[in-house]
């Protein structure tokens, strides 16, 4: 199962409005926080769920070099994790989990990668393609 929260025009608008789309993080991440402190765990999903998707977007734009986009993305998944245990939604907690290792292992990853680019060590880039790419 792969959990996304943003309709494919919406995620493509994200691409294209990278800085407007920060303000939209911010606001469904603090909605999310409001009805997620508040005891609506289900209420909240949707909020976290859609700053969760923005947030790896915009990792992905940033090339996994935003450390308070990491973070961002490790809050969320935290928050929507406990939001689907708390709604014994087993089957979503495990999907937002594997979803996000994936995408923090790839940031990773790809982070050493261009390290070693840097460095001298590597002189090409991986595929022409960003590993951590929602959805690929």
């Amino acid at each position: 199962m792969q959990l996304t929260y943003l309709c494919p025009k919406h995620a493509d608008w994200v691409y294209t409005n990278p800085q407007q789309a920060v303000h939209f993080l911010t606001r469904n991440d603090m909605q999310g926080s409001l009805l997620y402190h508040g005891g609506q765990y289900c209420d909240a999903i949707p909020y976290l769920g859609c700053a969760f998707d923005i947030a790896a977007i915009l990792l992905e734009l940033e090339e996994g070099n935003d450390t308070a986009l990491i973070n961002t993305v490790k809050a969320l998944t935290f928050m929507l994790g406990s939001a689907y245990q708390l709604s014994q939604r087993w089957d979503c907690y495990q999907a937002i989990h594997t979803r996000a290792s994936k995408l923090l292992a790839a940031v990773a990853t790809y982070q050493e990668h261009q390290e070693r680019v840097r460095t001298g060590e590597l002189t090409s880039q991986p595929d022409g393609q960003r590993p951590f790419s929602p959805g690929k």
